[in-house]
């Protein structure tokens, strides 16, 4: 939470999706927020900072993957980035994920 520092630092998963993962299908993974290399508690007085907008929380990441567009035996690596909106900054439509505009964050390779 804060700000982003400017090169990711990923804490690699300890659960993994494989493949195949087929068109109209989904898959899904569980992650736990991490601050400083531990798990972090979301208690009252952080979720009213958040809630508030005095608090940031950042959901990052990339994903590996292979498609049938991909050159053989090369994958691909997306990295993703967003940022929670509570609804006080966003409006009556509710709270939103932003996306953070970093290209350290935010790629296709």
């Amino acid at each position: 939470m804060g700000a982003l520092a400017e090169i990711p630092k990923y804490t690699p998963a300890k659960n993994r999706s494989f493949g195949p993962v087929t068109p109209g299908s989904r898959t899904t993974n569980v992650f736990w927020p991490v601050k400083d290399g531990k798990l972090l508690a979301f208690d009252d007085v952080l979720v009213e900072q958040i809630e508030k907008g005095d608090q940031k929380v950042y959901v990052f990441g990339s994903i590996e993957y292979a498609d049938p567009f991909t050159p053989l035996f090369r994958s691909r690596l997306l990295g993703f980035c967003h940022v929670y909106a509570p609804q006080s900054m966003v409006g009556i439509t509710g709270p939103k994920f932003l996306g953070c505009d970093n290209p350290n964050y935010t790629y296709s390779r």
